[in-house]
C-alpha cells in the first residue's frame, strides 16, 4: 500500500511535490518495490530526510535531484514549528536560487580529520 501510494504520487499530473510523511527505518524494507525509474521520469520533487535518503540516493543513481527537507509528521506537526526552518523551504522550493546566511559565534579554524 505504501510503495502503490508512492508510484501514485509520482503518476498523478496535479503533482509537484511529493513530501515524506515521516522518517524511521520503514522504507528500506519497501526498496525492492519501488519503481525508482518511474520516480526519475516523473519530473516531481522529492522531499524527506531520515531514512528517505534511500530515495534521495535512488533518484541520485539516475542523474536526478531531490531535495533533503521537512517531513510532514515531524516538522509540520509539532507544537512549536521552526519558522526559520518552514521559510525556508518555501523560499527553496519557490525560486530558481536560494541562499542560506546565519551567523555563528564560533571563531576557531574548522579541523577536518578522517
Amino acid at each position: 500500500q505504501r510503495v502503490a501510494q508512492i508510484h501514485a504520487a509520482a503518476s498523478d499530473p496535479d503533482v509537484n511535490i511529493v513530501l515524506a510523511l515521516r522518517g524511521s527505518y520503514g522504507l528500506s524494507r519497501l526498496l525492492p518495490a519501488i519503481d525508482f525509474e518511474l520516480l526519475a521520469q516523473s519530473g516531481k520533487l522529492f522531499v524527506g530526510y531520515s531514512d528517505f535518503t534511500l530515495v534521495h540516493q535512488g533518484l541520485l543513481q539516475r542523474g536526478r535531484c531531490s531535495l533533503a527537507g521537512p517531513m510532514l509528521c515531524d516538522d509540520y506537526t509539532r507544537e512549536q514549528q521552526s519558522v526559520y526552518t518552514l521559510d525556508q523551504f518555501i523560499h527553496c522550493i519557490s525560486s530558481d536560487r536560494h541562499r542560506v546566511e546565519f551567523d555563528t559565534a564560533y571563531s576557531g579554524d574548522l579541523q577536518v580529520s578522517g
